[in-house]
């Protein structure tokens, strides 16, 4: 290198000292890097943690016992159920499942209480004493009857069961019913008696203190039968992310594995069931992650260029402002090579800087934008990774960018641009992505872009692509006419509005920033409407299918001879609560609803109660006898008229709707329960109370009221909510970058104006001397700046708005069923956009405005 350069001192010696000798270099360069490194980093960081979120709903939607391994099995010896139980605990303990709760239940028994005889199951699981509600008594010595086994058989505290061999009732506890609390909830078919078993099956349960007292009253009955058991190992510790999920469902493989064998070795007369629950929810999430990553994978590519072009911009206003100093050196004979590595000297510091900021501010703002918290180490490596290879890439674009700027202005012999080279400014770029976007949405129209054919949808990235080329193709068309209209400003004179006319003169002398200005702008307002619009309706769509799936917020179903004299409503939900019969004659779904009642406890598909109330008014008709018609509201298409209902008598349609809570567009008829005879009740199929209360509160309020209920339904828990979710998290990400990128054009903004310090400080001076109000000056500022700022939200936001309204039906994971989704009121998104925009305004014009008052006029001329 010294031979090289023998006689000349090497350009790069102080270059990283000087760096800092220009705070707005710094800044602006560091700010430029933060926001590349922040795009990669967060779009690794998003998807793991889309990822994490998959986990996390998998988890809540599973009982807690279900995640580790299970072993279950019915017809066991007493012998053999203690060898399996035995088995277990020593194989767990070594697979990590330090904690281990047995359980053994009997078949359905007859003792003798008194003289009487007495159906009940004996049963023990370890603490079982320490998650049962007591009402009476409490001494864990003896046997624990339940409330309803007390009342049928007229058991008291003291009363033995059994024979002498087992020890007293000691206790009275309260019925468990399901929803169970997590505690029960793996155990619901073992420990929660089935009222629709049968009378062979039906049985409360009696809980003994101890296994050897269960064993004992197993030999000590005479028709005990077998026994039937179960194995949790319960952890406090919920994984929470995709690798900590594969590391347990590896581990409960692990112990299936030895399990297994170690029981088969013992030729035992039957062997138990061990089940990974896990498996499968572990690849839902994993799915989620990868279908996330890919699907934000090419709007994460076009960001990170337009970051990039960002950093060849701030590397020119650095050529530019060195301009002096790099002419001396060419001329000293410094090659462009050379050149170049002195702007990649002087620009690493603060692109590191930058790079580091935007790594650790991604990192920190990921509950923000991200919608879990946390994430798996290793995808935190590869984040890491990506800030570095972003550092690297943008200082070689500084590098590379110097190199070119050097070679065309300070060439001896300047290469005339020939047609090719001038050739790239007439490209009509909008009908290339115009084209692009003519096929994404051919796939998106064909049903491509969320196709739900399983826990997580197929989502095809290029069909999800459809409303950002969209915007592109908008915006880049807005763009080219506004720089013809500058080009043709000339022409215009509105020297009556002095401010406006200076404005527009700037605009045209620096065509190439302001377009740049706008095209960034209006992108990024235009990613935050497209983003935040599907996302917030698949977040709505979400919520209204599961409210139709399921008609309420919880539903329980109940036996008919409940529902034949009275309503059986407690008082304490009747408010939010309603009973709704419902039978199925073919495709066409039958509802009996009560008129009343109805508004207040069902989900009303976006109408209020008073509305729900006049859909109903028709049914309130009495009817005269039983042969007369049941007044019927049509559901869909389904026929209208006189009309045959299965197993009751005929109805006769009084009006007519599109759609229902439950029935959705599907053919169907709403009747009134309320002139239903008793038989006519009781040919419903089925019986369901809906309610707005949690379904924790609906069920513990009917078992206060000895109301029996079963097949309870939880909306959040029933209704498979992972589709919609994986196409929220990724236009949630398209959200984030919708920020970004105004960050980006807030920069752009102000680097536009301190490009043009010296010029706007010049004229500025002079317009001030000529008579020019300074508040005129900075009105036309202002004018100039506010129209970029208006255009790019206008457009962002119209033709973001435009691109959502189309494809949010066609992302509807769920069409089959009601409502579609809609796009959300995007007026909050407009308003935040301009005031952002107005105070970026705001203050690149006082930059401006600034400058001209802490001027020099003599320094400028000479300059």
């Amino acid at each position: 290198m010294t031979g090289i350069f023998r006689n000349v001192q090497l350009p790069w010696r102080a270059a990283a000292r000087a760096a800092f000798t220009s705070p707005v270099t710094i800044i602006v360069t560091a700010t430029t890097a933060l926001l590349v490194a922040f795009v990669a980093v967060a779009a690794v960081l998003h998807s793991a943690a889309a990822g994490s979120a998959a986990v996390d709903y998998q988890t809540e939607n599973l009982c807690a016992q279900a995640v580790p391994t299970g072993v279950d099995g019915q017809d066991f010896s007493i012998q053999d159920a203690n060898t399996v139980i035995a088995d277990a605990r020593a194989q767990g303990a070594k697979h990590g499942f330090d904690t281990a709760i047995a359980a053994k239940y009997s078949s359905p028994v007859v003792v003798d209480h008194q003289g009487t005889p007495a159906k009940i199951k004996f049963a023990y699981r370890d603490r079982a004493q320490d998650n049962l509600r007591v009402v009476r008594g409490g001494d864990p010595n003896g046997i624990w009857i339940s409330e309803t086994m007390a009342e049928d058989f007229g058991m008291r505290l003291g009363d033995q069961l059994g024979g002498a061999q087992l020890p007293p009732v000691t206790a009275i506890y309260a019925d468990l019913s399901t929803p169970t609390s997590q505690w029960w909830c793996s155990e619901s078919a073992y420990a929660v008696p089935n009222m629709l078993a049968g009378d062979a099956e039906y049985a409360q349960v009696a809980w003994l203190p101890s296994s050897d007292d269960y064993d004992t009253a197993m030999s000590t009955t005479d028709d005990a039968g077998l026994t039937t058991l179960s194995v949790r190992f319960p952890s406090d510790q919920m994984p929470h992310t995709t690798g900590e999920a594969q590391a347990q469902s590896e581990r409960n493989d692990a112990l299936i594995t030895t399990l297994t064998n170690t029981i088969d070795s013992r030729d035992l007369e039957t062997t138990p069931s061990l089940d990974n629950a896990f498996e499968r929810p572990t690849e839902v999430a994993s799915d989620a992650q990868t279908t996330v990553f890919t699907s934000i994978l090419s709007l994460t590519v076009i960001s990170l260029l337009v970051g990039l072009a960002g950093v060849a911009t701030v590397t020119i206003q650095w050529c530019q402002r060195r301009q002096s100093e790099l002419r001396l050196l060419w001329s000293r004979g410094a090659s462009p090579t050379a050149l170049g590595l002195r702007a990649v000297l002087e620009l690493a510091a603060p692109l590191a800087i930058g790079t580091v900021l935007g790594a650790v501010l991604a990192r920190v703002l990921l509950p923000w934008y991200a919608p879990a918290r946390a994430v798996d180490l290793w995808p935190q490596v590869l984040a890491g990774l990506a800030a570095l290879g972003t550092l690297l890439i943008a200082i070689a674009v500084a590098g590379t960018t110097t190199l070119f700027w050097v070679h065309r202005r300070f060439a001896r012999v300047p290469a005339r641009p020939g047609r090719l080279r001038r050739g790239w400014r007439y490209v009509p770029w909008e009908l290339l992505s115009g084209g692009l976007a003519v096929a994404a949405w051919a796939r998106l129209s064909a049903g491509y872009a969320a196709a739900s054919d399983g826990p997580v949808p197929t989502v095809d990235p290029a069909a999800l692509a459809f409303p950002l080329l969209v915007l592109l193709t908008v915006v880049l068309l807005v763009a080219r006419i506004a720089q013809l209209l500058l080009g043709r400003s000339h022409y215009a004179s509105w020297w009556r509005v002095p401010a406006a006319q200076l404005a527009m003169r700037r605009l045209a002398a620096s065509r190439g920033p302001a377009i740049g200005v706008l095209l960034v702008g209006a992108l990024a307002v235009g990613a935050l409407a497209t983003g935040s619009g599907i996302a917030n309706a698949q977040s709505n769509a979400m919520l209204e299918k599961s409210n139709m799936f399921i008609g309420a917020n919880s539903s329980v179903q109940v036996t008919a001879d409940t529902v034949v004299d009275e309503n059986p409503i407690p008082k304490e939900v009747a408010g939010s609560s309603t009973l709704v019969g419902e039978k199925e004659d073919g495709d066409v779904t039958i509802l009996a609803v009560d008129p009343e009642d109805f508004p207040k406890g069902a989900w009303l598909e976006g109408r209020t109660q008073e509305e729900m109330s006049e859909v109903l008014a028709p049914l309130r008709a009495q009817r005269q006898s039983a042969s007369d018609p049941i007044p019927a509201i049509r559901v869909g298409q389904a026929p209208s008229g006189a009309i045959e209902l299965p197993s009751l008598p005929g109805a006769e349609t009084v009006a007519a709707v599109e759609s229902f809570t439950k029935i959705g567009t599907n053919p169907g008829y709403v009747i009134s329960s309320d002139v239903l005879s008793h038989q006519e009740r009781w040919d419903m199929t089925t019986w369901s109370i809906w309610s707005q209360d949690s379904l924790e509160r609906l069920s513990g309020v009917l078992n206060d009221a000895q109301v029996y209920h079963f097949a309870v339904k939880d909306r959040e828990a029933e209704f498979n909510a992972m589709p919609f979710l994986v196409i929220e998290w990724t236009f949630g990400f398209v959200t984030a970058l919708g920020l970004v990128l105004a960050a980006v054009a807030a920069v752009a903004l102000l680097l536009a104006v301190e490009v043009r310090r010296r010029q706007n400080a010049l004229s500025g001076t002079f317009l001030l001397r000529m008579g020019l109000r300074q508040r005129a000056l900075f009105g036309s500022h202002l004018l100039e700046l506010g129209a970029l700022a208006t255009a790019a939200v206008l457009t962002g936001v119209g033709i973001g708005a435009t691109g959502a309204v189309l494809s949010v039906p066609l992302l509807d994971p769920a069409p089959w069923l009601n409502p579609i989704p809609d796009l959300p009121n995007l007026t909050p998104l407009v308003l935040a956009s301009l005031a952002g925009g107005g105070l970026v305004v705001l203050l690149a014009g006082w930059v401006a405005v600034r400058a001209v008052r802490t001027a020099s006029i003599g320094e400028l001329i000479r300059g």
